[in-house]
This record gives structure tokens, C-alpha cells and sequence, in this order.
């Protein structure tokens, strides 16, 4: 999108950004009931959100916007630079008519950079099927991955009016998430209910738990272990497809997608290093790297790294016998001198 002109020399806009903020973003693939589940045509097939109309139109839309300068004169395109906002070149930018959503948005030609982009967006976040769509996921990677149908009904009708008439306040949706009767409340009994966590938010549960102070390096490595390189997701939908399904497909559960064989035996061995043996043979040095500052249980004004109880030398491995000789193997043997 940084250096995207309007159609010159048979050489159209690129569409990747145009799709993306539709498929990805607002709308979903396919338009959805407020419920989240799909709609279907007469024939039983999924209707789609989008065509290929609305990504041409789209990428019009987006013409004419680059990098933001890295402290020197702008131009355009500028080189890549990602921080602050991106900046419009009315040069560069497609000023004629465009057309979105089967003719039901209509941009006038003359409009700026700026107002073409603002009147889209609000465009996408007033189609039927992006509450649905942004609501679901939400709630799956906050709280279930197998909402009620009726639980995404109830936060889509926040997302559509907040209560004081506003549509898309979404810290109005994120609390009426947490808030849903389906949310809180006792322990939930249903095996279909609950989420997995991903690499980056179990890491970080655990530091939270431990009281573990970090610079980030150490939970950075064991996320790459992980699959979830930190910022750095192999493909534009993110570490892991958001409709993957485990039992054959009978249970949506996205963040399975990424928990294979390593993934597994990775999180079994974090956790048996920081609970199980923190200060075994590589306990100390690991969490001297983490910076951990909890309190000695014997002697809190020290830490755990002074603490007498957790500072002495590691046990020594339990001896093992010879079966042949009967000697231990970390003793000198009477019978057969010379050797252990």
C-alpha cells in the first residue's frame, strides 16, 4: 500500500491491501447472521461479503498513500518507515467516482485522499455482516472458542449501538464480552467451552503466576520454540487459521492450529523448568536471565537467589549399582581396583 498510483500504462493499483481490509479486517469472507453463523443461498452455498468489483474499487480507494518520512523531506514513495501516521499525495491518488457494495456506496469524484478512505471505512463498518464477524472472533480469543450463538447475538447488538447510539465502540464490545452471563458466573462443566492459549499469552501467564521480572529475551526464544515468533506471524492470517476445527471438524478450536508434537513437548518442558525444578541444574542461571526478584520463604528480606534454602548446590543424582559387581558407580571399587 506504500506506493500504490492510480491505473497508468495498463498497470492497476495493487488489490493484496484492498482484499485483506475486507477479508480480514470487517467484513469476513462471507456474510454472516447476527448470530455468527454463515448465510446460506438457495442452493445451500455460502454468499459471499464481497466481489471482485469491491477489491478493484477498494484499491482505488487506497491510492496515492505512503510511508510517513523518517525525519527528512517527504516524497513520494517514501522509504519504508512504520512509525506514525501514513501520508496522502493528491498527486498520486485516483480522484474519480467509485462505486462499493453492489452500488449501495457511492464516492463522488474530486473527493481528497483522506475523505475517500474515511467514507470506506465507515462504509465497511456499516455493512450487516462486520459486527458478526469482528464480535466472534473477539469472543473466541478472549474468552470461548464455541460461543453460543446467542452470546454473539447479545454482543453484536452492542457492537451495533453502544447504548448511546454509537456504532462500533468497541470498548463498549470488549466489556459486554467479559460482562455476558456466558462469561462469568461458576466453573464451566461443558467440554465444548474454554479456549487453549497461544504461546504468547501462556508465557506470559506464567511469568505473571511466578512473579517473574524479564527483559522479554528468554519468553521470546521459547515463543519461536513455539511456532510464535513474537511480531513476526508467517502469513497474513496471523500464527494460525482462524477457522481451524479439531474432532474432525466438530469443534472450533483456532489455536490448535499451531500445537503440534513440538509445540507440546516445548510447553510441558517450560513448564517443568519454572514450576517443577526452578532451581535445578539450569534453574538458577534461566532465572537469573528472567531477573526473577520473589521473596526467600525463609528469610523474606532476601531474594530468591540469596536465599539459603534455594542457593545450596543441586542434590546429587541418587547412585546407581552395577548389577554385575555390586558396586556403586560413583564409588572406587573394592573388587576390581582400577575401576568405578
Amino acid at each position: 500500500m506504500g506506493q500504490q498510483r492510480p491505473e497508468h500504462d495498463g498497470i492497476k493499483p495493487n488489490e493484496n491491501y484492498a482484499r485483506e481490509i475486507m477479508q480480514l479486517l470487517t467484513t469476513g469472507v462471507n456474510r454472516l447472521h447476527e448470530d455468527g453463523t454463515e448465510q446460506k443461498d438457495g442452493a445451500g452455498k455460502a454468499v459471499p461479503a464481497y466481489t471482485q468489483l469491491d477489491v478493484t474499487s477498494m484499491s482505488r480507494v487506497l491510492t496515492g498513500y505512503t510511508y510517513p518520512p523518517a525525519g527528512q523531506m517527504s516524497h513520494f514513495p517514501n522509504g519504508d518507515f512504520h512509525v506514525g501516521p501514513m501520508v496522502a499525495f493528491e498527486a498520486n491518488h485516483d480522484h474519480g467516482a467509485k462505486s462499493l457494495f453492489d452500488g449501495t456506496v457511492q464516492l463522488p469524484a474530486g473527493q481528497s485522499a483522506e475523505a475517500d478512505v474515511r467514507a470506506a471505512v465507515k462504509a465497511l463498518v456499516a455493512q450487516p455482516g462486520t459486527p458478526p464477524f469482528i464480535v466472534k472472533q473477539f469472543i473466541q480469543r478472549m474468552v470461548t472458542s464455541s460461543p453460543s450463538p446467542d452470546y454473539v447475538r447479545r454482543i453484536v447488538a452492542v457492537f451495533k449501538d453502544n447504548g448511546a447510539g454509537v456504532r462500533g465502540d468497541l470498548k463498549a464490545v470488549v466489556r459486554a464480552i467479559l460482562l455476558d452471563p456466558e462469561a462469568r458466573g461458576p466453573r464451566k462443566t461443558d467440554p465444548k467451552y474454554g479456549r487453549m492459549r497461544e504461546p504468547a499469552l501462556f508465557l506470559t501467564s506464567i511469568a505473571r503466576a511466578l512473579d517473574i521480572r524479564t527483559d522479554g529475551h528468554f519468553l521470546h526464544q521459547l515463543g519461536d520454540d513455539m511456532k510464535m515468533p513474537l511480531f513476526g506471524p508467517p502469513t497474513i492470517f496471523g500464527y494460525f487459521p482462524a477457522d481451524f476445527r479439531i474432532f474432525n471438524g466438530a469443534l472450533p478450536a483456532a489455536e490448535f492450529g499451531l500445537y503440534g508434537t513440538s509445540a507440546y513437548v516445548t510447553r510441558t518442558n517450560t513448564v517443568n523448568r519454572l514450576v517443577v525444578f526452578p532451581f535445578g541444574p539450569q534453574g538458577p542461571r534461566r532465572l537469573v536471565a528472567m531477573g526473577r526478584t520473589r521473596k526467600c520463604p525463609t528469610r523474606p528480606a532476601r531474594s530468591f537467589r540469596r536465599c539459603p534454602r534455594f542457593s545450596r548446590a543441586p542434590p546429587t543424582p541418587p547412585r546407581t549399582s552395577s548389577a554385575s559387581t555390586g558396586c556403586s558407580s560413583t564409588t572406587r571399587c573394592r573388587r576390581q581396583p582400577g575401576r568405578r
